[in-house]
């Protein structure tokens, strides 16, 4: 079984993490929440969407869809995180639908995001004055 660790926005979310460990959206309420609310709801729109369609087309409605949802969702749950988004928006984009209708990507969001946060942790509270997180 191939499981990928890597998602394209975490390299945002890194920047976040390690560069501003005292700004809200890196808050690690913020980055795992908002990877993984994301990519449900990239995944979910995709599921929904290709089928309709079926020739390429549902990516451009797919994606914008999956992006836009992904937002609502994170604001909703007060988990909003600017990386995430472009996490949803790849969620949607998977065109054929892969392995484990995209879940595979749901579990990669979660336990990529989690590592990262595990790192900053020891990261930034080995610096002198940094404290992370300023809050959960």
């Amino acid at each position: 079984m191939d499981f990928e660790w890597l998602i394209a926005s975490f390299g945002a979310s890194a920047v976040l993490q390690f560069g501003l460990p005292k700004s809200p959206l890196a808050q690690p309420r913020n980055v795992i929440g908002g990877h993984t609310i994301s990519a449900l709801c990239g995944i979910i729109v995709r599921l929904i969407i290709q089928p309709q369609y079926g020739d390429g087309k549902a990516n451009f409605v797919s994606t914008a869809l999956g992006m836009s949802a992904a937002l609502a969702a994170m604001q909703a749950t007060g988990t909003t995180h600017p990386p995430a988004g472009a996490t949803g928006l790849l969620a949607a984009s998977a065109d054929p639908i892969p392995d484990w209708q995209g879940f595979k990507f749901l579990l990669t969001a979660l336990a990529g995001s989690s590592v990262m946060v595990l790192v900053a942790l020891v990261f930034n509270n080995a610096i002198p004055g940094r404290r992370y997180p300023t809050f959960w």
